[in-house]
């Protein structure tokens, strides 16, 4: 496949940051296949654990649409892995979220007096769920160790660590994942995914803009959602600024009944605690 052809052109040493920077300054398809061929299980796990396997291959593409139009934000900002994974998280929440609402207007233009059925939640959801609420540096470990299946040098160097902080790290997520799992009732799947050449050439081609529809629709809700949260600190900064100048403003206005306080007159003088009246301009 094209994919493939393009991600041969690459070298599989070559590090994200710089697979992501030649593509971001250069517009390099090659280094795009190549994220796309390294970190496709990943996010393909994630979109089939999230949405089902009916609606993943959209969340897919669209996570990798959405890399594509942040690329330029993203160099040099550290494990591109473990952004990914909340990214397809995000592309598969949103999937899920636009097939649940065409099946339930399905249903009731098939039989309008009928229920909509219940969401689904099986295993690889909760997991999902669960990995995505590990704290940052465990789940960078988790995601890029784990997930992705790289090596533990090559993770370390990514983030800067000496291997034995990343193991460290790589074992207290584990240990909390199986906590909270486990008091969930719900066991870990170690089968691995593989992306079909076909839809890892879909997603290869969001690097040139070929979207489908429905695709783009996912990866538009996904990129707003970002846009929102990103702004939801700054709501909160200037509210807090307006409700400490309404706050100062008030403290500065007199009480309600309290006497105003006199003006002097304008050829008023004070000596030694003394109202002494002169002529004008004086």
């Amino acid at each position: 496949m094209v994919a493939d052809s393009l991600a041969a052109l690459v070298p599989a040493s070559a590090p994200d940051a710089e697979l992501l920077a030649r593509f971001a300054l250069d517009r390099d398809d090659a280094a795009f296949a190549e994220l796309v061929r390294r970190h496709g299980p990943m996010v393909l796990g994630v979109c089939r654990g999230t949405c089902g396997a009916a609606d993943a291959d959209d969340a897919f593409q669209a996570a990798f649409v959405v890399l594509a139009r942040k690329a330029h934000t993203l160099v040099g900002r550290g494990a591109l892995g473990a952004w990914l994974h909340g990214v397809a998280r995000r592309a598969a929440l949103k999937a899920r979220a636009v097939a649940l609402k065409r099946r339930a207007k399905e249903a009731r233009a098939a039989k309008p007096e009928g229920a909509s059925a219940p969401e689904p939640a099986d295993a690889l959801a909760l997991i999902e769920g669960e990995v995505a609420k590990l704290p940052r540096l465990y789940r960078e470990a988790l995601v890029l160790c784990g997930l992705c299946g790289r090596s533990r040098k090559d993770v370390a160097d990514e983030l800067g660590v000496p291997e034995g902080t990343l193991a460290s790290r790589l074992a207290k997520a584990r240990e909390l994942l199986a906590q909270r799992l486990k008091a969930r009732g719900v066991c870990v799947p170690v089968a691995g995914v593989v992306v079909p050449s076909a839809l890892a050439h879909g997603a290869a081609q969001a690097a040139t803009g070929t979207v489908p529809v429905a695709v783009s629709r996912i990866a538009n809700g996904v990129l707003r959602a970002m846009f929102f949260s990103k702004l939801q600190p700054l709501a909160l900064c200037f509210g807090v600024f307006v409700l400490c100048a309404f706050a100062l403003a008030a403290a500065r206005e007199p009480a309600p009944g309290a006497p105003a306080d006199e003006p002097k007159p304008a050829n008023e003088k004070i000596e030694n605690g003394v109202y002494l009246y002169t002529e004008a301009g004086e």
